[in-house]
């Protein structure tokens, strides 16, 4: 966080109490508690109109030395990637999503902007919710999410659990896509995932953060044979 800060320069910085404590940097600290919208009541924001090129966002990657480096991200290129997304998932206002992401990981950005750009519901967990594997399976299916996106670290190990039967396997109603990102995956994974869902889509999503996330999907069919997995067409305006 140090590094971030020495980095990045920030005018502000807002946090909560607790780490403001531990923060070392001219910036001015804005202290931010819980909000209880039933108390703040609705308000209007005044939006500021933008340029396609205008950097709207900036957010740090792991970095090849291990160091964070700090992406700057165009409103070209985040919503370009937004709209690719509701176009290849149906994304509609009838449509539940969810934040399956920690906001340090680009793949967030699109999970909580395309909700509000298309009137969907956007479902939000907190950081511990992927610690419990079958757990956070049963919440998407609880709250009747229909697209879900995480590593496939994450499926790879539901898939085992189930396998293994050392837990109930969910049966989902609702959900639709899987997308997985983030890290290469093989083949068997899919095979073992379709085994037990085959009214599931999975979807293979590969990016650079420095593109705003994904520049290539691949909707992978259920019939799916192949050695490898491939990374799939470019979307729309990635030359």
């Amino acid at each position: 966080i140090q590094n971030i800060l020495d980095n990045s320069n920030p005018k502000f910085i807002l946090c909560d109490n607790e780490s403001a404590l531990n923060l070392k940097n001219n910036a001015n600290t804005i202290k931010a508690t819980e909000l209880d919208m039933k108390i703040c009541g609705e308000t209007d924001f005044y939006c500021r109109e933008y340029d396609t090129d205008d950097i709207i966002y900036c957010i740090y990657t792991s970095g090849s030395t291990g160091l964070p480096k700090g992406i700057l991200l165009t409103a070209r290129g985040i919503f370009n990637h937004i709209y690719s997304k509701i176009e290849l998932l149906n994304i509609t206002s009838d449509s539940i999503l969810c934040l399956s992401f920690n906001i340090s990981f680009v793949a967030s950005i699109w999970q909580i902007l395309a909700p509000f750009i298309i009137g969907s519901t956007l479902v939000i967990y907190d950081n511990d919710a992927l610690k419990d594997t079958v757990g956070f399976m049963e919440k998407i299916k609880s709250d009747d999410v229909n697209i879900l996106s995480v590593v496939p670290q994450f499926l790879k190990a539901y898939c085992n659990l189930v396998a293994d039967k050392k837990n109930r396997k969910v049966n989902f109603f609702d959900l639709k896509y899987v997308i997985l990102t983030g890290e290469k995956f093989n083949a068997e994974l899919v095979r073992n995932f379709y085994q037990e869902y085959p009214c599931i889509t999975l979807i293979n999503a590969y990016g650079q953060s420095e593109c705003s996330d994904d520049t290539f999907h691949y909707i992978i069919p259920h019939n799916f044979d192949g050695k490898k997995v491939p990374i799939g067409k470019p979307i729309k305006n990635i030359n």
